[in-house]
């Protein structure tokens, strides 16, 4: 495949590539290897689930391939043929009530916090729970039933969409 001159090739020293790597855990559900750049930020979706991160450095808003994704480097293309990008504007809840959790981590205790404060008929992946990580803490925002729980980092550059799983 042929790719226009944008590339973006990140090492593991730059400030973005930690961020990046950890949006890039969505798995690419339906084919996608895309990754949207908007708005300063990086958005992954795979259907299940969204992941959002700032981005420290400017990028040229668009879809971007992912071309290679390894421990130390990180390298993104902009395709030259037309791809569109699920609309994961419309997974983000618009309601005002909801139920907040403080100081959670991708772990058991933390999975345990939310699932207790969780309709009972309802659970989220423990897989897609955990790949929020430990290296950060994070605010689970709980809607209503059949919505998705969403989580933000305590310095709002990570957030995470994760839709409930229905018993």
């Amino acid at each position: 495949m042929f790719y226009d001159t944008t590339l973006i090739d990140l090492g593991f020293r730059e400030p973005d590539f930690k961020n990046l790597r950890w949006v890039l855990k969505v798995s690419e559900g339906w084919g996608l290897k895309l990754l949207l750049i908007e708005d300063g930020q990086a958005i992954k979706t795979d259907g299940h689930r969204v992941h959002i991160c700032h981005l420290h450095q400017t990028y040229p808003d668009g879809l971007y391939e992912i071309l290679s994704n390894h421990q130390h480097r990180l390298l993104l293309g902009k395709p030259q043929e037309v791809k569109k990008f699920p609309d994961w504007k419309s997974a983000i809840p618009a309601h005002i009530d909801f139920n907040e959790i403080k100081n959670l981590q991708g772990d058991s205790q933390g999975y345990s916090k939310v699932i207790r404060q969780m309709d009972p008929e309802e659970t989220l992946d423990y897989r897609y729970f955990a790949d929020l990580g430990k290296d950060n803490f994070y605010t689970g925002y709980i809607y209503d039933k059949k919505k998705p729980v969403i989580f933000l980092n305590f310095d709002w550059t990570r957030v995470a969409v994760i839709m409930p799983m229905h018993m």
